[in-house]
């Protein structure tokens, strides 16, 4: 293996029981993310009706995951309980938190499609949203992904086997503290406050339509717009309603939301 400072030894705080725990919890979580990321990849690839735009970002998160699931995950299983290589052990934390910064953006992309889509209005969403666009913010998020997570390799901290983590991931060297302070504070905490207050926005949107909504039919008589809700035309409407796609309710109005586009 090399000379001592070359190679990371198993955790020895761990008693073997925590690590045999540990061992199959990778194991389990290695198997199914594997198995459900491999489905929603392999659905979106050969499903035309699933090759929509906004689900390019989730294609995107789904890549992101099942690379961790199938590189960095059973990497970690054997540093567990074996002598790794540093370098390998650099590998796992380089590539663990780039690959969770690129799944963060993803998320936080997606939840941005959603609100400009419900919350926002329908041509913007048409500009910001075309095939170009999402290609180039994909490739930009993982580019900036891999390029902000290579800094240690440049002196500014350093990727080695954590022991208040247990696991290889950025050190507990000082630098490295302040590295990881600087990455959270720029762009992982960001991203997570920024998808949080999307959805609570969509989920403001959708209360604020559904009580507007409920308020038409009840000063309308059971109706809205002056049709009512009962027998067969309350069947057709309700064809006619799932035909179209969801609604939201915009300027007290109901409007189907547009079909994506196919790719």
């Amino acid at each position: 293996m090399g000379n001592e400072s070359d190679t990371i030894h198993p955790p020895w705080y761990m008693q073997q029981y925590i690590i045999n725990a540990f061992t199959i919890y990778y194991i389990v979580l290695c198997i199914i993310g594997s198995f459900g990321n491999l489905i929603t990849i392999v659905a979106i690839l050969f499903h035309k009706e699933l090759r929509t735009l906004p689900n390019f970002y989730v294609l995107s998160l789904a890549m992101a995951d099942l690379l961790v699931c199938i590189m960095i995950v059973p990497l970690t299983i054997i540093a567990l309980s074996h002598t790794i290589p540093h370098w390998i052990c650099e590998i796992i934390g380089y590539f663990s938190i780039a690959l969770l910064l690129v799944s963060v953006m993803s998320l936080a992309t997606i939840a941005f499609n959603r609100y400009i889509l419900i919350c926002r209005s329908y041509e913007l969403y048409g500009k910001l949203f075309r095939m170009k666009t999402v290609i180039l913010s994909i490739t930009f998020q993982w580019i900036l992904a891999f390029f902000m997570c290579s800094w240690p390799f440049l002196g500014f901290g350093s990727y080695a086997f954590n022991p208040y983590l247990g696991a290889c991931s950025v050190s507990d060297h000082p630098l490295s503290i302040k590295y990881l302070l600087v990455f959270d504070i720029t762009l992982l905490y960001p991203a997570a406050i920024l998808t949080l207050g999307f959805y609570l926005a969509v989920l403001r949107k959708f209360i604020k339509s559904k009580s507007k909504i409920e308020q038409n039919i009840s000063t309308s008589g059971g109706s809205v717009d002056g049709t009512s809700y009962t027998g067969e035309t309350s069947a057709s409407n309700s064809v006619q309603a799932t035909n179209t796609g969801p609604t939201v309710e915009k300027v007290g109005q109901v409007q189907s939301i547009p079909k994506e586009t196919h790719i």
